[in-house]
């Protein structure tokens, strides 16, 4: 068999790439994403690439999957130093801000990854790691309200998860949690949040 020539292999990524994208609408549609996060479903988050320092600062990646084919990420939250990120240029500040919705976005769209016909699947795992989240990030009013306003956000998204781990939450961590819960309202019942002993379960519903 002849070698499958350059062309002709990116034109068949470019095609899986566009069937990868409409499975997506199937298995979650655009009119089943919250209403607070529809400005997600035009944006160009599928091909918009943030700064290398922005994502090496911010990370987030998909882990794996579960034992039901459900995506599993895991937010390195306890390194995102908003309170720095928010001191540098607009510029920056809006790529953060957009880094943190593709986040969301991929959330959505991960779910495709291992869903099929006769096995679909809308829903995904959020493990948000706080190891090393300090009290620095307490002491900037500007820091928490954009972390209240994009934690919220990705919040609202976990209505499609299944469940939301909290780990290593420390005393700083836990500190911004209490601040978070008044506006994170009932989704925040799927926080199972465990302090920086893995096996200290720490109860945040009542």
């Amino acid at each position: 068999m002849a070698p499958i020539s350059s062309t002709l292999y990116v034109l068949i990524l470019i095609y899986f790439s566009f069937s990868t994208i409409s499975f997506v609408k199937a298995q979650i549609p655009n009119d089943e994403v919250p209403a607070e996060l529809q400005f997600l479903t035009t944006g160009e988050y599928d091909t918009w690439t943030p700064p290398s320092d922005i994502a090496k600062n911010y990370p987030y990646y998909l882990s794996g999957f579960d034992d039901q084919n459900r995506p599993i990420w895991v937010l390195e939250f306890g390194k995102w130093d908003i309170r720095a990120a928010l001191l540098k240029d607009e510029e920056y500040v809006k790529a953060l801000d957009m880094h943190i919705d593709q986040a969301t976005w991929n959330f959505f769209t991960s779910t495709v990854l291992r869903a099929s016909p006769d096995a679909p699947n809308k829903e995904f795992i959020v493990l948000i790691d706080a190891e090393g989240y300090n009290l620095a990030q307490l002491n900037s009013a500007k820091a928490v309200s954009f972390v209240v306003r994009k934690l919220t956000m990705i919040t609202i998204a976990t209505r499609f998860a299944s469940s939301v781990y909290a780990v290593n939450v420390n005393f700083a961590a836990e500190r911004l949690l209490s601040l978070l819960k008044p506006f994170l309202g009932r989704e925040f019942e799927k926080f199972i949040i465990f302090g920086t002993n893995s096996a200290m379960y720490i109860y945040q519903r009542s």
